[in-house]
């Protein structure tokens, strides 16, 4: 089985809810702070959908390229290197807004925080409701076959 229909019904639900919580925000930051707010707001909700994607991008590609084996090296590099990549150009853009005017910082990182942990509910939902099996070999054994073969003799985890 893929993980793929499990990672784009993570990216929809992903999506939703940084559309959802970014207009929520919009809304509370141009309340409380005018069109500074706003724009953290949106800002803060499109850098986070961008970062869930390219999560899920680095993912799906990783397991392309490992040809489905989530333990390769090649799937990991990839991964890894995805996170190393977001967490510099994140990086890199706090520095670059933490000084303009137009933005409110507060309602940017709240909004930061909102989006990120919401998605991470709704990335529990959705894995939660897949139904993936837990070994996937064992649902390929020959009728009768034991799920594993019989510890050998002398074998310490017998006790003989």
């Amino acid at each position: 089985m893929s993980s793929a229909p499990v990672l784009r019904r993570s990216l929809v639900a992903g999506g939703i809810v940084a559309l959802v919580v970014g207009g929520v925000a919009a809304l509370l930051g141009g309340l409380l702070s005018g069109g500074a707010g706003v724009v953290a707001a949106v800002l803060a909700a499109v850098v986070s959908a961008l970062f869930l994607g390219l999560t899920a991008a680095s993912m799906l590609l990783g397991g392309r390229l490992a040809h489905g084996d989530g333990t390769h090296p090649v799937f990991w590099g990839v991964v890894l290197g995805g996170w190393l990549v977001k967490l510099l150009v994140f990086v890199g853009l706090l520095i670059a807004l933490r000084t303009v005017s137009w933005l409110d910082p507060t309602v940017f990182g709240l909004t930061l925080v909102a989006v990120v942990t919401l998605t991470l509910v709704s990335d529990v939902v959705v894995l939660a409701r897949a139904r993936i099996p837990i070994d996937e070999h064992l649902r390929r054994r020959p009728p009768g076959a034991p799920a594993s073969p019989p510890p050998a003799a002398g074998d310490p985890r017998t006790g003989e």
